[in-house]
Parts: C-alpha cells; sequence; structure tokens
C-alpha cells in the first residue's frame, strides 16, 4: 500500500473530526447515532431492523455532511447576500430533515416491531417489508414520512 493510499484517510478522519468539533448539529446525531448502534447491539432485531437502522443513521450523518460542506462553499463564493445562495442553503437543509424523519420513522417501526415481539403480539413479517420498502424510496422519503410531516403540521397550525 502506498502512502497516498493510506493518505486518503487521514483527510477523511480528520474532515469526520472538523464535523464532530465544529458543527453541533453533527455532534448530536453522531452521539444519538452510537446510542442507537449500543441498541442495535442490545435488543435481539432482525437483520432487516438492524440493516435498516444502519443505512438510517448513514443517510441522516453522510447528509448533514453533504449539507455542511455546501454551506460553507456558498458562504464562501458569496458576495454580499444573494437570495439564491439562502435558497440553496434551505434546500440542503431540507434534504437533512427529509432524511431525519425518514430514519425517525424507521426508529418507530423498529421499535413497534420489537416491542410487538416481546408482547407476543402475533407476527408482524409485513413490517420488515414496509422497512425494506421505505428503504427503496429516494432519499429515504416514505409514505410514513407524508403522514408524519401531515400530523405534525396539522398539529401545529393555528
Amino acid at each position: 500500500m502506498t502512502p497516498r493510499f493510506f493518505d486518503g484517510f487521514r483527510h477523511a478522519f480528520r474532515g469526520l473530526y472538523h464535523l464532530f468539533k465544529e458543527e453541533p448539529h453533527f455532534r448530536f446525531q453522531a452521539i444519538v447515532a452510537i446510542f442507537l448502534m449500543s441498541a442495535v447491539v442490545l435488543l435481539p432485531l432482525t437483520y432487516a431492523e438492524i440493516i435498516s437502522v444502519i443505512i438510517a443513521i448513514v443517510l441522516v450523518l453522510g447528509s448533514e455532511a453533504v449539507n455542511t460542506v455546501i454551506e460553507r462553499l456558498m458562504d464562501s463564493v458569496s458576495i454580499g447576500r444573494k437570495k439564491w445562495i439562502g435558497s440553496i442553503k434551505d434546500m440542503m437543509a431540507s434534504v437533512v430533515l427529509i432524511n431525519s424523519i425518514g430514519a425517525l420513522c424507521i426508529g418507530i417501526i423498529t421499535l413497534a416491531h420489537y416491542t410487538m415481539r416481546m408482547m407476543g403480539v402475533g407476527s408482524l413479517k409485513s413490517l420488515d417489508t414496509a422497512i425494506f420498502f421505505s428503504l427503496n424510496t429516494l432519499a429515504g422519503h416514505t409514505a410514513l414520512t407524508d403522514i408524519l410531516i401531515i400530523f405534525f403540521a396539522s398539529t401545529l397550525a393555528p
């Protein structure tokens, strides 16, 4: 292996260090991810549930990292405050939000599935199918996410 190969890893870990040190949202999401991975190890989850949680974590942390990079690029190239730069930053924040809501839905489904199994409430194989269906949709955006958004919007509306 060449030194350049290891340099790539060094740069990647330095980038993670900067994200964790400088970005409070990433830090919070990384801490939540650590707790979730602890739960994955401790709870008797199915392979589908484990894979779903890992993919959800990767989507949220990855989109937060990309959001941070694009925000910094926009800040560095903007001379004065341009409306379209704010729109780009808002759209990137919405990507993180969509992935976070999708991850929340996966977590709720997984927890409900685990809880019902522990209570002995029948077989919930259809939930495994629903989890994988949700992972095959764009950016973790699911029908459950739509329902959750409508629910919160109607709850918060005056």
